[in-house]
């Protein structure tokens, strides 16, 4: 039997057994797919996932894993990347953005972007190079893309950090935000005003965004070129001696925002320009006693939200700024990203290629919330347009 007729074989077994154990391997909506052509492979991790729809998807992550599906994850492929000197691209997929059927993805020195849905995928010119930044920063600098965001199909950002390099050592120096309205092709470079590292961020519009970052920043503009501190109360405990924590993640669905970042922290604001504020979240999972690192944080409108981190752990609430509950993810390897189409269908992804699919109508039919308590979502009646 030939490879293509064991792939063929494989994936039927797999569609069969999937039938008949669907509601077993479900906990609170939360499904681990696991596939022949997508194993557990070592330290591997997803970094990236979104799905255009329904069935269109792509996943990406370590050592320059990009695959897509068109049958709603049943079976994945590996999509074509440009040859690099020396082979394939080997960098470490971060994140990346979506809107519409344009794909963008970014690594620490590379910028890839698709407009076939994931398919396939071409380099755009580095946003920032070390060559430009030399007169304000000297020699021996290194630039690294940190996350991407696009607004549209040409306009969009991304998060560079600039280092000193002294041997292999690296030393933090400085963020810029790089901003083009033509896909790549040229670039306006914003240096950010603080000292600190920043590593994620969200714009709700062209000119309305937010960035998050190391030691509490958060920035925010509401015309995208003039940036502004926003301050929170900082909790004794949460990072250590009083020390601000650090922020992985920011998400807005109209004037509403939620951020998530190191043990367990969780703020929110009501207002674009803040305030922000504490969320108290219940009792960790056991065995833990205390909260891992947040970093992935969604709304899919202005009530329901999911985030996740550390230990695999999902967070959920439909009551925005009330309560959160923890709904079971069946994995205990770290989750890296999450992105739900709508408050009834979503997936997360992590460490050893773990890969989880939410759906509401096994969340709504299992038994298995009812009886450890744990809150399920409500019922939702319209897809929300999410997270592009």
């Amino acid at each position: 039997m030939n490879h293509s007729a064991r792939f063929r074989l494989c994936c039927y077994v797999l569609l069969t057994l999937s039938v008949f154990t669907a509601h077993a391997q479900t906990r609170d909506g939360w499904e681990r797919i696991d596939h022949c052509n997508l194993r557990r492979e070592g330290k591997n991790g997803i970094r990236y996932v979104a799905f255009l729809d329904k069935r269109q998807g792509i996943i990406a992550g370590d050592a320059g894993f990009i695959r897509y599906t068109t049958n709603g994850g049943i079976t994945w492929r590996p999509a074509t990347v440009p040859k690099m000197p020396g082979g394939q691209i080997a960098d470490n997929i971060l994140t990346g953005s979506r809107h519409d059927r344009t794909l963008y993805l970014v690594t620490l020195q590379r910028l890839l972007r698709s407009e076939d849905g994931g398919r396939t995928w071409d380099i755009v010119p580095q946003p920032l190079t070390a060559g430009q930044i030399a007169k304000a920063h000297g020699g021996n600098v290194k630039v690294n893309n940190y996350d991407v965001f696009f607004v549209s199909e040409k306009k969009g950002w991304v998060l560079c950090a600039v280092s000193k390099l002294v041997g292999t050592t690296e030393t933090f120096v400085q963020s810029y935000l790089m901003y083009t309205k033509n896909g790549g092709g040229e670039w306006k470079r914003h240096k950010l005003p603080t000292a600190n590292r920043l590593v994620q961020m969200y714009f709700a519009s062209e000119k309305r965004g937010w960035v998050v970052g190391d030691r509490g920043t958060i920035l925010y503009t509401d015309n995208g070129d003039d940036w502004d501190i926003q301050p929170f109360p900082v909790r004794e405990g949460a990072a250590g001696a009083g020390q601000p924590p650090k922020l992985f993640d920011v998400d807005f669905n109209g004037r509403r925002g939620i951020i998530v970042g190191q043990a367990g922290t969780m703020l929110f604001t009501e207002d674009y320009d803040g305030p922000w504020f504490h969320l108290d979240l219940p009792p960790p999972p056991k065995p833990r006693t205390t909260w891992g690192d947040l970093v992935r944080v969604q709304m899919t409108d202005d009530q329901h939200a999911w985030a996740v981190g550390d230990g695999g752990v999902i967070l959920y609430t439909d009551t925005w700024s009330g309560s959160w509950s923890v709904q079971a993810s069946a994995v205990a390897d770290d989750l890296y990203t999450l992105y739900m189409l709508d408050k009834e269908l979503g997936w997360a992804a992590g460490n050893k290629n773990a890969l989880l699919r939410y759906d509401f109508d096994d969340a709504r039919d299992g038994s298995q919330s009812a009886r450890e308590g744990v809150r399920r979502p409500a019922a939702s009646e319209a897809l929300v347009r999410r997270h592009e």
